[in-house]
């Protein structure tokens, strides 16, 4: 498969680039579990070793675990069910590299440079709602911190040069991987998107109301599954229950959402609503800029049972 062999390549690079064994590592033992497998060869080439197979049709492959609802979506399931596999040593290196990525998302979009005082502040936003999908080392990890880290790191591979009047600007040998960085972190803001709308169309009629968190991730299932339909996203990994799970934890990790924790109920935080909306928007922005598909906000637009 071609976009596993360009996958594994380019996080191999991304290995070399910042001189990570530890990263590389990683790659090499999520490659080791790909089905059908792959290998890398002595010059870093990436072989494949058996032929395709229609995973669709495949008994090993339960689409009932992604989603209840599989059986209403069979094309996007059966995708899913190949991109959920193939984006296996995507998962491994996103935890090495998630300061440079998340950077890069913003570094992506902006024509010329970009001011770092403002640039820290929307990393702070974007490494919020990512929060509990990566690994940060520490639960407290300081944004401010793994911004400053991320611009060293950029700078030591000479993919970005911080000028005197403190602005970031892509360096024309780094805007190969500045793109390549930034096209880790979109499934997972196109999640958060898919998740954050879900809630918010949800509470639509009782904005204040509480509903069940485990309610809420087989509807933005339905919602991604439909969206995915009607070509508007372009991730199907966003059906994932583990990855719409932790779009979850991170809202409630940053306050925008409430959770009981008695009941395990969820509602928007008390005043966030516009805030999380703010959020939303400028996912959606972020995303479209940069080349993917993402509809606009329309709020009531609902998921089956809505």
């Amino acid at each position: 498969c071609l976009c596993v062999c360009v996958c594994v390549c380019a996080c191999l690079c991304v290995c070399v680039c910042f001189a990570d064994q530890r990263a590389e590592e990683e790659v090499r033992q999520a490659i080791s579990l790909i089905q059908p497998p792959v290998f890398i060869d002595e010059d870093r080439q990436v072989v494949r070793v058996q032929e395709d197979v229609s995973f669709a049709t495949r008994p090993d492959i339960d689409l009932s675990v992604l989603c209840k609802n599989a059986k209403d979506y069979p094309v996007v399931f059966s995708r899913a069910a190949i991109e959920l596999q193939l984006v296996y040593p995507h998962n491994q290196l996103v935890h090495v590299i998630h300061d440079v990525s998340i950077l890069s998302v913003l570094l992506d979009i902006k024509p010329t440079s970009y001011r770092r005082d403002d640039a820290c502040s929307e990393f702070a936003i974007l490494a919020g709602v990512l929060r509990e999908e990566f690994v940060y080392g520490t639960s407290d990890a300081d944004p401010e911190q793994i911004f400053n880290e991320a611009v060293e790191r950029l700078v030591k591979c000479r993919a970005i040069t911080v000028s005197d009047s403190r602005q970031l600007s892509v360096t024309e040998e780094g805007d190969r991987l500045i793109k390549f960085l930034a096209k880790t972190v979109h499934p997972l803001l196109t999640t958060v998107w898919v998740f954050g709308m879900t809630v918010i169309n949800l509470s639509a009629s009782q904005p204040d109301a509480f509903f069940a968190a485990t309610a809420s991730i087989p509807e933005a299932q339905i919602e991604a599954c439909k969206l995915l339909a009607q070509g508007q996203i372009s991730f199907y990994r966003c059906i994932g229950m583990e990855i719409l799970k932790a779009a979850l934890q991170s809202l409630v990790h940053c306050g925008l959402l409430k959770r009981d924790a008695e009941s395990d109920n969820i509602c928007i935080a008390p005043g966030e609503r516009p805030t999380l909306m703010r959020v939303l928007n400028m996912i959606g922005g972020i995303l479209k800029q940069a080349g993917q598909r993402v509809p606009a906000i329309n709020v009531g637009r609902s998921s089956a049972r809505l």
